[in-house]
């Protein structure tokens, strides 16, 4: 009990120990990661392995990563990109060309 008191009684009389506080907050310290980075040749390797039409969703998810790393700015010349199976050309496809994200994208 007493070393409690003691404890309390040196942080009552001493506010610069109180109130010291870290020189950077976990927050700042990942925002600084994130943003403050100076990575200027980063690249992408995305791979599908699913064949044939009833995987149509795997080529689509694959697809639609592919175009929000384009928008994050990598370049095609730091994107490695591999599909099995070319869906977007498959004789099922009702858009030829074309492969649909998102459900009723027509």
């Amino acid at each position: 009990m007493l070393v409690f008191i003691l404890f309390i009684s040196f942080f009552i009389t001493n506010p610069a120990v109180a109130a010291a506080k870290p020189s950077s907050t976990n927050e700042e310290k990942i925002e600084e990661f994130f943003y403050a980075s100076t990575h200027t040749n980063n690249w992408a390797v995305l791979v599908c392995t699913s064949r044939f039409w009833f995987n149509y969703r795997h080529v689509a998810n694959t697809l639609s990563i592919y175009q929000s790393i384009k928008r994050l700015g990598i370049p095609d010349s730091n994107i490695i990109l591999m599909l099995a199976d070319n869906i977007p050309c498959n004789a099922r496809n009702p858009h030829p060309g074309n492969t649909l994200f998102l459900l009723y994208n027509i």
